[in-house]
């Protein structure tokens, strides 16, 4: 009865300890804050603007392999990769995670605002200790917005 409960034990010990590896877990870096405005400064994730865009029409695609795929995760609590909400200094902002299919840096993705309009984002990414990822630097468009050095949190986009 002895060797059951020594095997038992040695067995338990060797699934919870032994199996541990150390930065094998890989995370990505939070998502990256937008606010869409227009040229009159007004904020087009905002229902009261007119012409805004609607939060329902938004989809995020990412290019997995050369082609675009829809991003749609239906068991996530954002099943479209993104998240808008509304915050007392900027008022309604958009959360976009890069592209998670793609093991490479940088990778892209496409927003397609529901209304015959889609724009490029481009994440450049570096892993910091082996098991985090970091966005290093975005672009909009071709366009810098974003770089670790010297932008803030929020980034601002005028369509």
């Amino acid at each position: 009865m002895n060797h059951i409960f020594l095997f038992t034990l040695a067995f338990l010990s060797f699934c919870f300890i032994g199996c541990n590896k150390q930065g094998s877990a890989e995370t990505l870096d939070p998502s990256s804050v937008f606010k869409i405005e227009n040229v009159k400064g007004q904020n087009m994730l905002d229902p009261e603007t007119v012409g805004y865009f609607e939060h329902e029409k938004i989809r995020k695609y990412d290019l997995v392999n050369g082609e675009q795929k829809l991003y749609y995760q239906p068991n996530l609590d954002h099943p479209f990769g993104y998240n808008i909400n509304k915050t007392s200094a900027e008022g309604f902002v958009m959360h976009i995670s890069p592209n998670k299919e793609s093991s490479h840096s940088p990778t892209t993705t496409y927003i397609d605002w529901g209304n015959g309009d889609k724009d490029t984002l481009v994440f450049a990414m570096t892993k910091n200790d082996g098991a985090h990822t970091v966005t290093t630097d975005i672009w909009y468009n071709g366009v810098s917005v974003y770089n670790t050095n010297n932008t803030p949190y929020v980034i601002k986009i005028v369509k």
